[in-house]
């Protein structure tokens, strides 16, 4: 039997290490598993759990499957099949639903042990943090209270803050809150109501920009009345081209005076509406 291990964080990394040097040395443990040297399997489940605090970049979800199997084996190969089975339910969960082919002999009781523990049970929220909380590779709005877990805090930048393998008995670290204005009683203070302009709520502005538009469709009223007047008329000298383009003139004139008087009316609609604020 293999001796106990504390499986706890390391509270300083002599050295940052990366996600693919921990899948490597998975790799060891496995083998060392499979070769039944439980010597080396015991050096490599040291190995992983001291370098998982140290992991400065996000893991995917299948290296911490990996995790999540090798301590499995190693509570197996301590006799309490109650840890492995979460082990191996969390090692599920993260996508790996059975053991690796060449790891465990068919029909070894271990198939049947992976498979014991169901992945859905009891959860609870995760607490705001000032970054991006990957709880096994992936983005979750839960922490599964019946399995261990591997917790990253990813910042802004890509950077990882920390990686923490957690049992379920063991409370997620206090982690930075999210940068916020505080209040006396509240905590935090909403953003402000959008309102209108003071200069907006004037009838009167709105009044005198109808009257200039009211003004100009006037003007144009007439411009291009006086312009179908001369269209209409009889000009002995013209040719089709300067009626045509007469006529063009006219429909100009009469275009933007109706323009201008739709504007009138929309003006003197909203400085009703102002009136009311």
């Amino acid at each position: 039997m293999l001796p106990s291990l504390l499986i706890a964080a390391s509270p300083t990394c002599p050295q940052e290490t990366t996600p693919e040097a921990l899948e490597l040395r998975l790799e060891d443990a496995q083998q060392a598993f499979s070769d039944l040297d439980s010597a080396a399997f015991e050096a490599g489940v040291r190995d992983v759990q001291a370098m998982l605090p140290c992991i400065g970049a996000p893991l995917a979800p299948g290296v911490a499957a990996e995790v999540h199997q090798i301590m499995g084996l190693y509570h197996y190969a301590q006799g309490d099949e109650a840890a492995a089975q979460a082990d191996f339910a969390a090692a599920r969960s993260a996508g790996q639903p059975t053991l690796p082919q060449g790891l465990v002999p068919a029909g070894h009781d271990l198939h049947e042990l992976y498979q014991a523990q169901p992945v859905q049970g009891a959860s609870e929220p995760l607490p705001p943090a000032d970054g991006t909380l990957l709880l096994d590779g992936r983005i979750q709005r839960e922490r599964s209270l019946d399995r261990p877990t591997v917790a990253q805090l990813q910042l802004a930048s890509g950077e990882v803050y920390r990686t923490d393998y957690l049992l379920p008995s063991q409370a997620l670290p206090a982690y930075p809150a999210p940068v916020a204005v505080a209040t006396g009683e509240t905590g935090l203070n909403p953003p402000p109501a959008l309102s209108p302009s003071p200069v907006f709520r004037r009838p009167a502005l709105w009044l005198g920009s109808a009257g200039v538009t009211a003004a100009l469709a006037g003007v144009s009223w007439t411009v291009a009345a006086r312009n179908r007047q001369i269209w209409e008329a009889d000009q002995p000298s013209w040719g089709e081209s300067e009626l045509r383009a007469q006529e063009q003139l006219t429909n100009r004139w009469a275009f933007g005076a109706a323009g201008l008087s739709v504007a009138t009316v929309g003006l003197v609609g909203t400085s009703l509406v102002v009136a009311e604020w």
